[in-house]
């Protein structure tokens, strides 16, 4: 059955030759433009089909492409829904391959780190993980949510055993354009803070997620009520 399910990603997404319809953002325009992707090549070069014609962009011309979330993402999803947990990491890192370079490299990279933290690799799940500390966004509207998540997952794995990276992970999250993302860290960190006994710090985190972000925001009435508890 495995090798059945990989054949059939394999071949559904023969994708870096199908015809992805997407948008490609170019360094020398400052909106980014729709292109339907025939393939792209190791070196980054994108062979495309741009306003009507047959196009080459060289791996310098442009800052990033995009596509809707193709159909082998799905299915990765939905193996993963199901409990299939290794069948999912084999479907994530063969996505991770074909797609993605159109913006779905870390999708991919928490999914099948998320497998692995399900079956118990938390060795393996932390070796994909540990690189998305220094990862550079191209295209936040697409990337931010997908770090964001890698970001939450590296720290449910490391909290107990590696504090520091968990802070500095929560830290990074507390920087996310995403509000609700961001609050997280804060709160993410005071939770480690606590469990270190560090109060002080603890409450710092806290009263910065109470006062920097809205009273709707998700997380800040349970940042509060924490707060209040620890006083």
């Amino acid at each position: 059955m495995k090798l059945a399910v990989r054949i059939f990603l394999l071949v559904a997404a023969s994708p870096v030759f199908a015809n992805y319809t997407g948008k490609i953002k170019l360094k020398d325009n400052t909106e980014p433009q729709d292109v339907t992707i025939q393939k792209l090549d190791r070196w980054g070069n994108l062979y495309a089909v741009y306003k009507g014609q047959d196009r080459i962009f060289r791996d310098r011309s442009y800052i990033w492409i995009d596509i809707p979330k193709p159909e082998l993402l799905k299915t990765a999803d939905a193996l993963l829904k199901a409990g299939k947990y290794k069948l999912a990491a084999d479907a994530y890192q063969d996505a991770g391959r074909l797609v993605g370079k159109y913006g779905w490299e870390l999708y991919c990279l928490h999914g099948k780190a998320f497998a692995e933290y399900k079956q118990g690799n938390n060795v393996a799940a932390l070796k994909l993980l540990e690189p998305v500390m220094k990862f550079e966004m191209n295209n936040p509207k697409r990337e931010q949510p997908q770090l964001d998540s890698c970001l939450k997952l590296l720290i449910e794995i490391v909290k107990e055993d590696n504090g520091k990276m968990a802070l500095e992970a929560a830290g990074l999250l507390q920087k996310s354009s995403l509000a609700p993302n961001a609050l997280a860290g804060f709160k993410l960190a005071a939770d480690i803070n606590i469990e270190n006994s560090e109060y002080v710090r603890a409450r710092e985190n806290l009263i910065q997620a109470i006062v920097m972000f809205k009273k709707s925001t998700p997380g800040r009435k349970a940042a509060l009520e924490q707060m209040i508890s620890i006083l």
